[in-house]
């Protein structure tokens, strides 16, 4: 087992800060060299505190916009425009980045494709509901429409 700081958080490791044990070829030859961890040292150590420390200051603040930006998100269902075969199925499928610039635009703030939860894939008109999560514990509900622009695509 190897010894590492991680430098950006990730959702199954931790956060950015974070100092743990992962098998020494998963850390040497993807996290370090993919810049999401450095080996663990003790003047690094110290440097993870003040990492983990600004990160949380910063989750603070965070969490309060968060909290703002969730209720705008539930209070503005989005509308998306897709053509549709003459079943009413869609040509392709709507991914979670056409989700999340299409609440971005609804919400004038940018929200990260990473962040658009699908339960499952959207194939069909209709009306979804979508979780984002805007916070380590905060998420919001959205409300998606999914609408032809026309009865048949040609």
């Amino acid at each position: 087992m190897t010894k590492i700081i991680l430098q950006k958080s990730l959702e199954k490791l931790g956060s950015a800060g974070d100092i743990i044990n992962v098998k020494d070829g998963y850390a040497r030859n993807f996290l370090i060299p993919s810049g999401f961890a450095i080996k663990w040292t003790k003047g690094g150590e110290k440097h993870a505190l003040l990492v983990a420390k600004n990160r949380l200051d910063k989750e603070v603040g965070d969490a309060q916009s968060a909290e703002s930006l969730a209720k705008l998100i539930a209070e503005n269902p989005v509308v998306i425009e897709v053509k549709t075969t003459k079943t009413g199925k869609l040509y392709g499928s709507i991914t979670a980045k056409k989700i999340a610039e299409a609440i971005s635009k609804s919400v004038s703030t940018k929200i990260d494709s990473k962040s658009v939860k699908l339960a499952e894939s959207i194939k069909e008109g209709g009306d979804y509901t979508v979780e984002v999560i805007l916070h380590p514990e905060i998420t919001a509900e959205a409300k998606i429409k999914i609408v032809a622009t026309n009865a048949q695509a040609k």
